[in-house]
């Protein structure tokens, strides 16, 4: 026999004897009842488990200072004669070696870390029981076999016990002790609790490593993690045992879930320990492939099979050979087309045996899971469990054990392939359910959470909703058969409790939503509704009287919002509007708490004090509104002291005093007797305003200058000059250092001024940059270019991190929370987005009303109009104010309706549209309905806010938000030019009555004039505050709306302004030219049109309709007899004005959103959503 000489020394015979005598006296002293443990060596010793364990086994070598210690412990000096170098046997007939069951790892992957673990904890610190826990499939049994492999030399004897066909405990236990004694034990009592310690013995008399593999076979189906069958208990009895007696061997199990008498003895410390096995990384599963002959992959590729497979090597095996043998080994294609499901054969029945092992309630609990698809916190899945009462914690437990969901900071998740599968066992479940009438699952989960963030309701609807619906009507046959069938299920439901209805009706609602943006003539009364999205959802005709709303969100009433802000917790939302309304939100519920139309027009600014308690508000009119936020009492209006717009309010940290910038000068309110004083008087108008904590005031000027005073001197004590146009931005980051943002054209630069340097220069590759701004912790910077995006930079790197992408139409304000994390933006769509500027997912959407006449037209002979609306094209009968067909219905956001003189030619543009469309109808009368476009015009980059026909019909123009100007032929869709010059969106064109120019303005921004033939630029107008424009009848004059609320007049020859029209307020926001040229009609957003006679240049009509916006205008064809104007409003209402009279002659009105929905009786709802939703047409 041969041997070596290891590192380190162990006892000599002489040594253990001297320390055994000295443990027994220690034991005798301490009144021990039973022998010393290992625990309570280690307050002795003061040595760890594991070296406790290698220098009792005496077969481990230790150091001797190791040794030292542990005499020292129980007062003893340690002698030479006490220790001696460790002999390791190297004749390998001496390790007995029982693996002819455990599979050959002679091809292994990996696991450089988990073998070095284990070699570790096995060989090192000599556990006595070690568990692999693991999904199906992850590897636990290869590893095991790799470990067993390395390190059998160390061991007397190596055993593999394969108990995937759970053999009984005292089967196995007799089948160890006749191995483990060379067959000499045979008489054995039926007692196991003997054999376990009769088994002990041995296991302290030599070194063993034993391997039970598959213990979860044991286990009991149907029932909690851990759990063994009936007769089995008897494992429990011998894992306990091993693990808390002391031995030098070690048992080392492999299973799917965790023996439940294994946790409570398990630790990091201990000699009972548990390693999770986790999935592969990419350079092994790029190994499994090659092994298969595939090899064509790029590093996507392997990314994102490593990522949906979890890394998990058995069905990666699995997919090497689907992509072998039907796609010919290419990667790229496999990945294409599993797009729509990664779970198929032989994976999906590997995640089938486990999840067909776990009880109801786990299933349950899984499905849950899957459908949040985020990961997600005790506390939500709690709410979620409304009908289901049973512990929590004690499923996540029993999962855990099982391996089959995954926790990272208390949040639980799956993996994806293991969410892919529940998802379509859920689908199976619900699908099923639906159709039988047998109702469960159906009832307990609800298929889309109304309160999940946007980007989570978005996967809902795409993976659940969706398929369900599919399988629905292939099903039942017809759409309208799944309507029928779903509702005759909550007819059975009605005046149930919530408990009995769960989430039915909430989940009907949902589905009906899907197939239709509108509902109508559906009884919803005496319900209970949970997690219904009725956002953007037309319900005409719909019967809630009686019901009870939880978790529902809806549309809400306000306009286009100009300013926001969040308190200092991020719980609540503030939002000013074109209109005038403050609004408050607990944005994460979607509700409204409260909404109030004080201000005579745009909010320009909106704040909360420091402690939430107050808001201020600023508006366009000069004044100044302060909130009580619990109750929405407005306690306090002030005045600007100039003739200027307040903007950028700050309260100071007290909440006593208000502060805000007036053009040139900041100004200081005391809240307690509403003075106002100036404090500082710039010499360039005031762009930006921040205060610090110690009452330090710094303020950016459009000549790139900063200034910083001292509020309490009232002196100035700093001012920088950067040089770097306009500072829209000031921040002070978290190591009180103040930043600023210069913006020139395309260009931002970020200052650190407490160093007088430029820290960071970004620059944008589309347009001008007009909206900034920098997170709290001044690490973040968000920039808009007029567009429909926002991008996020890291201003530290100058890396560009995220484009948040999602709204419709242009973004006109942003701003960040406190916690640096989210992002609120809005936009002229009527949405609030609030963002998660990490993932640049789309938390929440607030959407406002969008129920308003874009275009109305009169036909030649004055009996119909023709209006265009957000999602739908109606033709009108004057004389029995009836819509009498509709021309075409969509989902996406029309805009600009225009006809053409001969009226054989419809023309519309669209919002919103990824594709910007300009859809053509051919038509020979007024009366046809749900046609498709004939000619569709198809060219520019972004949304299509107006077009206009020439006077013969053959051309139309168009304007977009890519900043350009398009001329097309109306006849064959031909784009005849491109013209260039805008650098702000192009929201209004029209044709001059020869047809030879058009006039284009870019919003609040510039108008120009166009020879349409050589595309030349005839005229630049600088006017910033324009808004839409119109020619006259000879094409002499056009006339331009402005966001002041004033008309102007240019002379089309020359481009100077000849004349003004109206008085300062809200915005302009359509404009209409008799035929004849006589008169002019404006609207403001305040709800007034103005009738002006041009040739005696006198205003002969007032036409007043308090909050509802003339977003629309047209007079009647030229006759002796007919002076009508036509008025498209909000609410999808038509107004007939006689302009001689003043008075209303015929009313036309579609439905709105909510047209005769009946709220009686409902409870759940607050007063503001009760509000909101009679606005749109509700009734109670």
């Amino acid at each position: 026999m041969g041997q070596r000489r290891g590192r380190g020394v162990v006892l000599t015979d002489e040594g253990w004897k001297k320390l055994e005598n000295a443990l027994n006296e220690w034991q005798n002293q301490n009144n021990f009842d039973k022998p010393y443990t290992i625990e309570a060596l280690i307050e002795v010793t003061l040595l760890d488990p594991g070296t406790i364990s290698k220098v009792l086994s005496r077969e481990v070598a230790v150091d001797k200072r190791t040794l030292e210690r542990f005499f020292h412990g129980f007062n003893l000096g340690l002698d030479k004669s006490d220790y001696t170098k460790l002999f390791i046997a190297t004749n390998n007939k001496l390790n007995k070696y029982f693996c002819s069951e455990a599979p050959d790892v002679s091809i292994f992957y990996g696991r450089t870390d988990e073998l070095n673990t284990l070699e570790k904890w096995i060989i090192n610190d000599c556990c006595r029981l070690i568990i692999l826990v693991g999904i199906g499939g992850i590897g636990k049994t290869s590893l095991s076999a790799k470990i067993i492999q390395n390190i059998s030399n160390n061991f007397n004897f190596t055993i593999w016990l394969s108990l995937r066909n759970a053999p009984p405990p005292l089967e196995i236990i007799t089948n160890l002790l006749q191995v483990l004694s060379n067959g000499e034990e045979i008489d054995l009592a039926k007692n196991i609790t003997l054999l376990i310690k009769k088994l002990l013995g041995y296991l302290q008399n030599q070194r063993c490593l034993i391997v039970f593999d598959n213990i979860d076979a044991l286990f009991d189906n149907g029932n909690y993690a851990g759990n063994y069958f009936n007769g089995y208990q008897g494992y429990g009895e011998l894992f306990q045992k091993l693990g808390e007696t002391s031995h030098q061997s070690c048992l080392l199990m492999t299973s799917r879930e965790k023996p439940k008498d294994i946790s409570a003895i398990e630790g990091k410390e201990l000699p009972v320990r548990c390693l999770q096995i986790a999935g592969l990384g990419i350079s092994e599963v790029k190994k499994i492939f090659q092994a298969k002959g595939i090899v064509n992959g790029v590093d996507s590729d392997w990314q994102q099979l490593t990522t949906s497979y979890g890394g998990n090597p058995l069905y990666l095996k699995f997919i090497a050979s689907t992509v072998l043998d039907l796609f010919d080994g290419n990667i790229a294609d496999f990945l294409a087309q599993s797009i729509t499901s990664k779970v198929f054969g032989d994976v999906r029945n590997q995640i089938a045996q486990q999840f067909n092992r776990l009880s109801n309630l786990e299933q349950s609990l899984l499905y849950w899971l899957a459908i949040n698809q985020d990961a997600v916190d005790l506390k939500e899945l709690q709410d979620d469990l409304v009908s289901q009462p049973f512990s929590l914690l004690e499923i996540l437990e029993s999962l855990n054990r099982r391996s089959l969901i995954e926790n990272n900071k208390s949040k639980f998740s799956l993996q994806p392939v293991v969410m892919e599968y529940v998802t379509i066992n859920f689908i199976d479940g619900i699908s099923q359910e639906i159709i039988s009438g047998d109702i469960s699952l159906f009832k307990s989960h609800a298929l889309l959470k109304a309160t999940s963030p946007d980007y989570i309701q978005d996967i809902q609807k795409r993976l659940i909703i969706k398929p369900i619906l599919e399988r629905l009507e292939v099903i039942l046959g017809s759409q309208q058969q799944v309507e029928t069938n779903l509702m005759n299920i909550l007819s059975n439901f009605r005046g149930k409790s919530p408990y009995v209805t769960g989430y039915i009706v909430g989940n009907i609602i949902n589905l009906l939503s899907y197939l239709s943006s509108a509902i109508s003539n559906q009884d919803f009364s005496s319900v209970n509704i949970r997690q219904a999205n009725l956002q953007g959802i037309s319900l005409s005709n719909v019967d809630f009287s009686n019901s009870e709303f939880t978790q529902t969100t809806f549309t809400n009433t306000f306009g286009i919002i100009f300013s926001l802000a969040f308190n200092t917790t991020e719980e609540l939302l503030v939002t000013g509007s074109i209109d005038g309304e403050v609004c408050l939100w607990k944005w994460q519920e979607n509700q409204n708490l409260f909404q109030h139309q004080a201000h005579k027009t745009i909010v320009e600014s909106v704040a909360f004090s420091q402690d939430s308690q107050k808001i201020a508000s600023s508006s366009r009119d000069r004044s100044i509104k302060i909130w009580d936020a619990s109750t929405g009492e407005c306690t306090l209006t002030l005045e600007s002291p100039n003739q200027y717009t307040v903007k950028n309010l700050l309260f100071d940290r007290d909440g006593n005093k208000l502060l805000g910038y007036s053009n040139k000068q900041i100004i200081s309110w005391d809240l307690e007797t509403g003075n106002s004083r100036i404090l500082i008087e710039s010499q360039s108008p005031i762009c930006s305003l921040i205060s610090s904590q110690n009452d330090i005031l710094t303020f950016g000027c459009e000549d790139g200058v900063v200034y910083v005073w001292d509020n309490n001197r009232e002196e100035f004590i700093n001012q920088f000059s950067t040089n770097s146009g306009v500072i829209l931005s000031l921040k002070v980051n978290d190591e009180n250092h103040i930043l600023a943002c210069g913006i020139r054209d395309k260009i931002v630069t970020v200052w650190n001024l407490n160093n007088y340097e430029s820290i960071q220069t970004l620059q944008s590759q589309s347009y001008n940059i007009s909206l900034i701004d920098i997170s709290c912790n001044g690490q973040y910077i968000a920039t808009g270019s007029g567009e429909k995006i926002i991008k996020v930079w890291d201003i530290n790197t100058g890396l560009y991190l995220q484009s948040l992408s999602g709204h419709l139409c242009e973004i006109n304000a942003i701003t960040f929370s406190n916690t640096n994390q989210i992002l609120a933006t809005a936009s002229v769509d009527r949405t609030v987005k609030i963002w998660d500027i990490n993932t640049g997912k789309c938390l929440k959407t607030l959407q406002g009303r969008t129920d308003f006449v874009d275009s109305v037209i009169f036909s030649s002979d004055n009996r119909t109009i023709i209006s265009g609306s957000q999602h739908s094209i109606n033709f009108w009968d004057i004389d029995s104010r009836q819509c009498i067909s509709t021309l075409f219905e969509t989902k996406d956001w029309l805009s600009s309706l225009i006809v053409s003189q001969d009226e054989k030619t419809i023309a519309c543009g669209n919002i919103g549209n990824e594709d910007n469309l300009i859809g053509i109808w051919q038509i020979d009368s007024l009366n046809k309905s749900n046609q498709a476009p004939n000619i569709i015009l198809k060219g520019h980059d972004d949304n299509i806010w107006s077009i206009a026909f020439n006077s013969d019909g053959t051309k139309i123009v168009s304007g977009s938000s890519d900043r350009t100007v398009k001329i097309w032929d109306s006849h064959t869709g031909q784009c005849l030019k491109t013209l260039y010059g805008h650098n702000r969106p192009v929201l209004s064109v029209s044709f001059s009555p020869d047809g030879k120019t058009v006039a284009s303005c870019g919003g609040h921004s510039i108008i120009k004039l166009w020879n349409i033939e050589t595309g030349e630029c005839l005229k630049t107008i600088q006017e910033r505050a324009s808004y839409i424009i119109k020619f006259n009848s000879n094409g002499l004059i056009l006339a331009s709306g402005h966001t002041s609320g004033i008309v102007k007049f240019w002379d089309t020859k020359n481009g100077k302004c000849i004349q003004t029209l109206g008085n300062h307020g809200k915005p302009i926001i359509s404009i209409a030219f008799s035929r004849d040229g006589k008169f002019i009609a404006y609207g403001s957003y305040d709800g007034t049109v103005t009738v002006w006679d041009i040739n005696d240049n006198k205003s002969i009509a007032i036409l007043q309709h308090k909050f509802s916006s003339p977003w629309s205008l047209a007079f009647s064809k030229f006759s002796q007899s007919s002076n009508l104007l036509a008025v498209g409003r909000d609410r999808e209402i038509i107004q007939l004005w006689d302009i001689k009279t003043s008075q209303i002659v015929g009313f036309l009105q579609g439905d709105r959103p909510l047209e005769r929905v009946n709220l009686r009786g409902v409870k759940g709802l607050t007063t503001s959503t009760i509000v909101s939703l009679k606005e749109l047409g509700a009734y109670i």
